[in-house]
């Protein structure tokens, strides 16, 4: 989607009055999609605990709008950007990337996560970089598939070594034998009445 298709929708959803399961229809399209705005700030506050997006757990909630538009938006920030988002203030107007999380239906305000050029940055190389390692491992499976003519190794399977059973009375007279040959040290045995 497009920046002006998506402006499009939030502006059709401030108009209606939807349930969430409606909502989430509608916005699905939309949710992920990447843009760039330029934004007027409002004010800002830390947010605790998890958000709509873990990225952005712990980091702060902007009130922006655009100027000249009836549209009013939360843009979640990171805790890592407490700089950018301390040094603006109300009235400022900044220029950012947003991706589309969610949409509030109780104030009727798209909530977008805010993507400064680092993260748009380290975003693109790792998704390159799986790119790459997907393409190499490809590249080293066939170089095996093609080259590799060698037989895999076996290794000699070993056999547990069975003890052979012995009944406990053979055991016990082995036992009490040896005892008074004094071959076994440092056992002890009781003297146990026999049953009936």
């Amino acid at each position: 989607m497009t920046k002006e298709e998506i402006l499009a929708l939030f502006r059709d959803l401030k108009s209606r009055s939807l349930f969430s399961s409606e909502l989430d229809k509608i916005l699905t399209p939309a949710k992920g999609q990447k843009f760039s705005m330029e934004l007027s700030f409002s004010s800002a506050s830390p947010c605790l605990g998890r958000q709509i997006d873990s990225f952005y757990d712990n980091g702060y909630k902007a009130e922006c709008s655009i100027d000249g538009e009836d549209l009013e938006f939360i843009v979640l920030f990171s805790k890592e950007h407490s700089d950018f988002v301390d040094n603006l203030g109300a009235g400022n107007d900044f220029e950012v990337s947003l991706r589309v999380l969610g949409y509030d239906s109780l104030y009727k305000k798209p909530i977008l996560g805010a993507l400064l050029e680092e993260e748009v940055d380290e975003n693109i190389l790792s998704d390159a970089a799986l790119t790459n390692e997907v393409v190499s491992e490809k590249k080293v499976n066939s170089l095996n598939d093609s080259t590799s003519q060698v037989e895999p190794q076996v290794e000699p399977q070993v056999e547990p070594q069975v003890e052979p059973q012995v009944e406990p009375h053979v055991a016990s007279h082995r036992l009490c034998k040896a005892l008074k040959v004094g071959k076994v040290e440092g056992v002890t045995i009781l003297h146990q009445p026999r049953l009936p």
